[in-house]
């Protein structure tokens, strides 16, 4: 019956073409199905009207992708007198929805490879870790001793070189996934040893997305809980993680792993992150290892532009702990607005915070307050109409409205002329 120019140009036909058209003429045919049951529907009454998104078929052949909102308006008999169909042209969201799905598919897939390839790093991480620790027991406190041999002085000095030119990877991680690979990882262990596991996760960092080398904090994590059971034979070994302070989308995060073990002297803390040494020389003996790992856990926290340390007493236990910087990955941008393209941010927050809400809608042109109505309705908005100024003002006396949408120029009363009354 009646089309607008923007309609013509979406389509690329001119006014007479189009309205000889029929809307099944131009709808792409995989989706007249769909678009004819919600068109039944209407007719019969089931529904006042529908949306749906669609494929149009332009005059050049070109498909696109529009978001159509449809209401039957009626006669006062109730016989459907036309149709008011409102088309936005969708096709740049949809392209950006097919490509983001393509991307979260390659994310999937890289995901599947970089967890394959991390377990396969993970089993000779640890049978390199085992033939270490066999190697360097051996050698124990004989390791304290300078070393005057050339050949021993260059490799510790390739080692060290090695150890230096370390870097760190700056990828997305949760800290709720390691710490549940963390618990995987010692539980059965901390049984063994007769201890209870317990981990305190904030939930505000369980559900933060982070950037950062999950893998070297891990591994000073592990460093970490693997001593408090090592040098622990009763109670509990607790890891903790909280949220210090915020910059700029910057966390300072603070790790802590407590036990009720042992304990170290405050002498022996000073030198406790030195390399090759323990609090005491006897515990390499006795419970293995040779202090390294604190050692290789220190750098790795001061390479993450943090600090570690330990609070402790003898036959007392511990508490380990460092800080590190991490960046808080805000929401994707191209996905947020994509998303609220998709879902009708704007319609859905109105849903949201201002359901049921009554206003009035004061507008003497009879399409336009039809389509006013129409948006406004679909966000869950209850609507009263006025045809002019003096109607509004009658409404507006008898009613509380949390919102007026005035028209300007109006019979009677025009818009402006209401307001100042």
């Amino acid at each position: 019956m009646e089309v607008n120019p923007c309609l013509c140009e979406l389509l690329g036909y001119s006014k007479d073409e189009l309205t000889k058209l029929t809307w099944v003429e131009i709808t792409y045919p995989d989706d007249l199905v769909s678009n004819i049951t919600e068109f039944e529907n209407a007719l019969a009454r089931k529904a006042e009207g529908y949306s749906l998104d669609k494929r149009f078929i332009r005059k050049d052949g070109l498909i696109i992708y529009a978001s159509v909102l449809v209401r039957c308006v009626r006669n006062q008999d109730g016989s459907p007198d036309y149709f008011l169909v409102l088309v936005q042209d969708i096709t740049a969201r949809k392209k950006i929805e097919a490509e983001l799905r393509e991307y979260q598919q390659q994310l999937e897939q890289m995901v599947d490879v970089r967890t394959h390839d991390l377990n396969l790093a993970k089993g000779a991480a640890e049978a390199a870790n085992q033939a270490k620790t066999t190697f360097l027991a051996n050698m124990s406190h004989e390791l304290r001793t300078p070393m005057t041999d050339p050949k021993g002085l260059d490799q510790i000095d390739k080692a060290k070189s090695a150890a230096e030119r370390l870097t760190l990877e700056a990828l997305p991680f949760k800290l709720s996934t390691m710490l549940e690979s963390l618990e995987a990882l010692f539980r059965h262990k901390a049984v063994e040893n007769g201890l209870i596991l317990t981990t305190n996760l904030p939930a505000e960092l369980a559900c933060c997305t982070l950037l950062g080398d999950r893998i070297r904090l891990e591994q000073v994590l592990t460093n970490l809980v693997d001593n408090a059971i090592k040098f622990s034979d009763r109670g509990e070994v607790s890891v903790r993680m909280q949220q210090v302070s915020e910059d700029q989308g910057s966390l300072l995060l603070r790790f802590e792993v407590q036990d009720q073990g042992i304990g170290i002297s405050p002498e022996a803390q000073e030198r406790l992150f030195t390399t090759f040494e323990q609090a005491d020389s006897s515990m390499t003996r006795k419970y293995g290892g040779t202090g390294l790992g604190l050692a290789i856990s220190k750098h790795l926290v001061v390479m993450m532009g943090g600090e570690i340390g330990v609070e402790s007493l003898s036959c007392a236990g511990s508490t380990f702990w460092f800080v590190v910087r991490l960046t808080a990955i805000k929401e994707n941008v191209m996905i947020r607005t994509v998303q609220a393209v998709a879902d009708g941010s704007a319609a859905e927050c109105l849903r949201r915070e201002f359901a049921g809400v009554r206003i009035i809608i004061a507008e003497d042109e009879p399409i336009n307050r039809e389509i006013i109505v129409i948006l406004l309705e679909e966000a869950g908005l209850v609507i009263d109409v006025a045809e002019d100024g003096e109607q509004t003002l009658a409404l507006a006396r008898q009613n509380r409205y949390a919102l007026i949408l005035m028209d300007i120029q109006m019979p009677r009363l025009n818009g402006i002329d209401a307001t100042k009354v």
